[in-house]
């Protein structure tokens, strides 16, 4: 099945309603390549970072999972909307829908709330099996050990002027305290030493 996972952009203020797109990013998007890693391989996986690149809301695709920030959260819902119109099933999570869940789900087949490693990949099977419920809620904190490496041969690291780096502060369908955030950002610069120093593993 085709799975494309969508980090929309923004619009470029109140007034303008164009939408803000650039060349490159000041730091490498590591949400959408971190979603890919806990995707199970059975899914052909297609990373798309609107603020480098534009939708085709025509493609073949069978599942949508978008990711929204409260600043894109407009932007995320119309991407929803348009592919729902389509038949496409739609999911979402991010830092936004642990805040406004039920907002979110006016416009997805299902929403996830809380840290993703939890839900993913039941979000996922449900998806195929077409029985997903409009709800799924990581009861609990995910273990930090045994993450695997983010996908990066799924994007193109030179859209980014620094090297990838704070992959899932709030990550990409979570919402944590402080102390949470410290431990992904010190987990996860480990693991952009890895790639940095050609590690061969494959997971932490």
């Amino acid at each position: 099945m085709k799975l494309h996972i969508i980090q929309p952009t923004h619009y470029r203020s109140p007034a303008n309603r164009s939408l803000h797109h650039t060349k490159k990013r000041s730091v490498v998007n590591l949400t959408l390549p971190y979603l890919a890693a806990l995707t199970p391989r059975e899914w052909d996986v297609t990373l798309i970072d609107e603020q480098l690149s534009y939708l085709d809301f025509n493609a073949p695709v069978d599942l949508v999972a978008i990711t929204a920030w409260t600043m894109n959260s407009i932007r995320a819902y119309e991407i929803a909307d348009k592919f729902r119109e389509r038949g496409v099933t739609v999911i979402m999570g991010g830092p936004h829908t642990f805040f406004h869940e039920e907002e979110a789900a006016e416009h997805c087949d299902a929403v996830g709330v809380g840290e993703g490693e939890g839900i993913w990949s039941l979000m996922l099977e449900d998806a195929a099996a077409g029985r997903l419920k409009k709800f799924y809620r990581a009861d609990r904190l995910h273990a930090l050990e045994q993450l695997p490496l983010p996908r990066y041969d799924l994007i193109d690291l030179r859209r980014g002027t620094r090297q990838p780096m704070l992959a899932i502060i709030l990550g990409g369908w979570s919402i944590m305290t402080s102390a949470r955030q410290k431990q992904r950002i010190d987990h996860m610069n480990t693991l952009v030493a890895m790639v940095s120093f050609g590690v061969g593993a494959d997971r932490l």
